[in-house]
């Protein structure tokens, strides 16, 4: 539940439904609710309650039915009372009730007076079957319970309510009373654990005989005053009285917080044997209750060697899944889209498998590492966010945050975070890494230039192509002292150089530097293919630039080629490969081509990335020029401004991408205007 702010207050309404003969419940039950608003009006909420009863279908055409639809339509939480009557409208009743809760994920509330609610699903009452199938399903979370006073009943409901509204610390005993903050919830000796409970009871009878023992003697003493026996009597009597209190408190705490653990246990689907264990807490049977418990903790031993065993082999089987996410990869006769999604389904499963089975948090970071690094190739960014989160939180439990492993984690989700256009969150990222590795490893270990490298593209993204580059020069420094010129860790470096020289419309020098870095590519003894899909895509941009389009074409249907192969056709950086060739298209002089490339690209950015993204706007940028170019103003402005709008969101009014549409979008309307 979340912190409301200051002066903010929501409004809780309860539908409450019970029969006639428990009027003198509701009533009391109503009241009780309005007493909560006490505690927690100052805490952000106010309670409305609704009640069937108060219903007349006198006062409004529709019928009552469809009146009760309305108002439990409008309404949080749900309470039915039951007490010898369910007749046949008070299921249906219910049965509104019921649905409603399913379709807005909602408790359902019902209670009986004076019945055994954990055996009340066996019960064979006539009254109770209807009643019994709607709140059987293993699908709905509904709360039991039975009361045989209001004092129960009101226990019950604060201490689901405590629960659900985060006010744990509020319920307490004090004075013989249970107190929800400063309002009175029961009396604790009219609570059945209490009332039945045998040695309570003796501890309470006691301690009432010991106040008549010292209200006799202070009488004996007033009217004695020189008698020493009295007072010397009186002294042992408050010392066993305020003894015998502290064992009364000690005990009361003990109960309640029984009772919270079995009001816990109602919502949660239990066993038959630990139902009456809980119903005999609840009758006061204390032996009864840690007799069956006792014999649950025995079958536990069993339980657990059998937990124990079965881990080891679901451990197993997670490496095993971990192998085969592998091994489906390197099956190239099986199409990409097949391939990933199959791993996709693998990952997840050994996810969930090493989070319900203690699974070593080690090979534990390594796997949410292995399965945050393939969302993040195969584009499912938004779950690649939340798995990296993960991943961090764990790496930081077992390695601390001043540790390359943290620095690393860093480093991969601020890298998505490049990737979906959250660049304030990837700096944030990429610094924080920056600064682990600066302590650990000094200002010119290799990694530094990784970290500078990575502070770099965030410096593109955001337009500030001078801080980028600088960033990016940094880096290069570094690694050529300490690889050489043409070591192959350089490659990516001069091809990012080369993509900020571009962006500073100085394409000669940028096909310089990408020419290095293919040059450096190829001539390495491992050939990474993706790494070549890149560089192509970059020399086909330049030589765009250069109004080379031949060359243009050529290299980008190189990369095209490698990417569908490597990647499938619905995949950003295949989409992007697409978008640059519509690029060549049109400005060669075949628009109608450049807006079916658009077109494309589109349709992918929009399926892997969202309707929201930069480069989604990109393509809806290219849309529009295409269309502009072929005269249909309309459909030009159409996306120019989906454009425009993207671009002034994601990346500010003053970033060269936002001014260049906003200045496409002036063109287009005084060609309108023509």
């Amino acid at each position: 539940m979340k912190t409301m702010r200051t002066g903010e207050v929501k409004i809780v309404k309860i539908f409450l439904a019970s029969s006639n003969e428990l009027k003198n419940d509701r009533d009391l039950f109503a009241a009780f609710i309005s007493r909560l608003n006490e505690h927690y009006e100052p805490r952000g909420y106010h309670f409305i309650l609704k009640i069937w009863e108060f219903l007349d279908p006198a006062y409004n055409s529709k019928p009552k039915q469809e009146e009760y639809n309305d108002e439990i339509k409008k309404c949080d939480y749900f309470v039915a009372l039951f007490h010898t009557k369910a007749g046949k409208y008070t299921v249906q009743e219910l049965q509104v009730a019921r649905n409603e809760c399913r379709i807005r994920h909602l408790p359902l509330f019902i209670y009986f007076k004076n019945l055994d609610y954990w055996q009340a699903l066996q019960k064979k009452d006539e009254n109770l079957e209807a009643v019994k199938k709607l709140i059987g399903e293993d699908d709905m979370k509904h709360f039991w319970g039975s009361y045989n006073n209001n004092d129960k009943l009101h226990l019950d409901f604060v201490l689901w309510l405590d629960d659900k509204l985060g006010q744990s610390s509020a319920i307490k005993v004090e004075d013989k009373e249970v107190r929800f903050g400063n309002l009175s919830v029961a009396q604790f000796s009219q609570l059945p654990f209490a009332a039945n409970n045998a040695e309570y009871k003796r501890i309470e009878e006691q301690l009432a005989g010991l106040e008549q023992d010292i209200e006799q003697l202070q009488q004996d003493i007033n009217e004695y005053p020189d008698n020493i026996k009295f007072s010397e009597r009186l002294s042992q009597k408050v010392t066993a009285r305020d003894k015998l209190l502290q064992e009364v408190l000690r005990q009361q705490n003990a109960l309640l917080s029984a009772a919270k653990r079995i009001a816990e246990l109602r919502r949660q689907k239990t066993s038959e044997k630990l139902a009456k264990a809980a119903e005999a807490f609840e009758d006061g049977q204390l032996d009864v209750a840690n007799r069956l418990l006792d014999e649950i903790a025995k079958e536990a031993e069993s339980h657990i060697d059998q937990l124990e065993q079965n881990r080891m082999l679901v451990h197993q089987d997670i490496e095993a899944l971990r192998l085969q996410a592998q091994i489906i990869m390197a099956d190239g006769e099986v199409p990409i889209t097949v391939r990933v999604a199959r791993i996709f389904d693998i990952y997840a499963k050994a996810d969930d498998w090493a989070n319900r089975s203690a699974y070593n948090k080690t090979k534990y970071v390594q796997l949410l590492f292995e399965y945050a690094l393939f969302l993040y190739d195969y584009d499912k960014f938004d779950l690649a966010v939340e798995v990296w989160l993960r991943q961090i939180k764990l790496s930081e439990e077992l390695y601390g945050t001043n540790d390359d492993h943290a620095s690393n984690s860093y480093n991969n989700i601020a890298t998505v975070y490049v990737k979906i256009g959250e660049n304030n969150l990837a700096l944030k990222y990429f610094l924080k890494a920056l600064r682990i590795n600066e302590a650990v490893l000094g200002d010119h270990h290799l990694n530094i230039a990784v970290s500078y490298n990575n502070i770099a593209s965030v410096y593109v993204n955001k337009g500030d192509f001078d801080e980028a580059l600088d960033y990016m020069l940094k880096a290069l420094s570094i690694q050529i002292n300490e690889l050489g010129p043409n070591h192959l860790d350089n490659a990516l470096l001069y091809n990012n150089i080369g993509t900020v020289h571009s962006r500073k419309e100085e394409y000669t020098k940028a096909l310089e530097y990408h020419l290095k870095a293919l040059d450096i590519s190829k001539k390495a003894p491992d050939l990474d293919i993706s790494q070549i899909a890149l560089f192509f895509n970059t020399i086909g941009m330049d030589y765009y630039y250069l109004k080379e389009y031949l060359k243009a074409i050529n290299y980008l249907n190189k990369s095209l080629t490698i990417r569908v192969k490597l990647l499938g056709i619905n995949h950003s950086s295949t989409a992007s490969t697409i978008n640059n060739i519509g690029m060549v298209y049109h400005r060669s002089g075949y628009p109608d081509k450049a807006l079916e490339c658009y077109s494309k690209a589109q349709s992918i950015f929009e399926q892997v990335l969202g309707d929201d993204h930069v480069l989604t706007a990109t393509s809806y940028n290219n849309m529009g020029t295409a269309y502009a170019t072929l005269g249909v103003y309309t459909s030009a402005l159409d996306y120019l401004t989906m454009a425009m709008t993207i671009r002034e969101n994601k990346l500010g009014p003053s970033h060269p991408d936002t001014i260049q549409t906003r200045n496409l979008i002036n063109s287009v309307k005084k060609m309108m205007e023509r």
